[in-house]
């Protein structure tokens, strides 16, 4: 059971309600959560892969998550982000990819078939089929499975542990394209690629200032504890037992995560979503909207 700091913040006993925090069922969170249950969180988790989450915080069933870069933008506003955190990449991101029995750009008329559990993936790879690759496959959604996926379709994008494990077994093969959208998106922009932040309803935070501020405190604490190299042992050993790939490999993977939320990570965000608007897959963003 996850730790519970109550005793040591006297405000916790004040609140009706818990905070309920949304947790992505992938490793690629592990260094947040992993923090959090190490040093204690006063949330409640609920988890889900990166689709479920976004529609349990749209329907109000959680009050914040690690939602989809595109979530924010199909709200129009009326959600805010927990400043200087986010799931990202500088390049690679070992969980974010297209693999393929051609190379991209010779997957004009293609048929791809697209995992159904993201949303901000799917979405970047839309923007580099249209910019970078300059081609218009066919699209169809499947379960993330990349052996049911390429029997039937000329390529396939899968995310998370799917993802990872997919990549281990395609480069066991040898005869498939391996592309990761997070290094396509740096080729394309030279910013970072952001694939989820950390949202939550504005006005929810306007009526539980405290219970906002807490709850950024606890994300950041996990986060920090997540990336001291002082946990990387145990946090690699967690991540291959999660993932049944071996230390190595994860200490690799790790090395690929972001999760910051810099003034470069801003910028390709909204260079994201300028990209969303100008291909009619969402309405434009006006402005990033950061929690207090």
């Amino acid at each position: 059971m996850t730790p519970t700091l109550a005793a040591s913040h006297p405000a916790v006993t004040r609140r009706t309600a818990p905070i309920r925090l949304g947790r992505v069922d992938y490793v690629n969170v592990l260094p947040v959560y992993m923090g959090l249950d190490e040093e204690g969180t006063r949330c409640s988790i609920v988890a889900g892969v990166p689709t479920e989450l976004n529609s349990r915080l749209r329907r109000r069933e959680i009050d914040c998550a690690p939602v989809s870069a595109i979530e924010v933008a199909h709200a129009r506003g009326a959600y805010a982000m927990i400043p200087g955190l986010s799931i990202s990449s500088v390049g690679p991101v070992g969980s974010s990819m297209l693999i393929s029995r051609r190379p991209p750009h010779d997957l004009d008329g293609a048929s791809v078939a697209l995992t159904t559990h993201s949303a901000a993936s799917l979405a970047y790879f839309r923007i580099l089929c249209a910019r970078l690759w300059r081609i218009t496959p066919r699209t169809v959604d499947a379960a993330p499975d990349l052996d049911a996926m390429l029997a039937d379709h000329d390529a396939c994008v899968l995310i998370g542990n799917p993802a990872i494990r997919a990549v281990d077994s395609a480069e066991r093969r040898g005869d498939l394209h391996v592309v990761d959208l997070g290094e396509a998106w740096l080729e394309l922009t030279g910013l970072p690629c952001i694939f989820a932040v950390w949202a939550l309803w504005r006005d929810w935070a306007a009526e539980r200032p405290a219970d906002a501020a807490l709850l950024r405190e606890d994300l950041e604490r996990g986060r920090a504890w997540g990336v001291d190299p002082a946990h990387r042992d145990a946090l690699d050993a967690r991540g291959a037992a999660e993932t049944g790939l071996s230390v190595a490999q994860l200490h690799a993977y790790f090395d690929k995560q972001d999760y910051r939320l810099t003034s470069a990570h801003e910028r390709g965000l909204r260079r994201f979503f300028d990209e969303l608007a100008a291909l009619d897959l969402a309405a434009p963003v006006e402005s990033l909207e950061f929690a207090p």
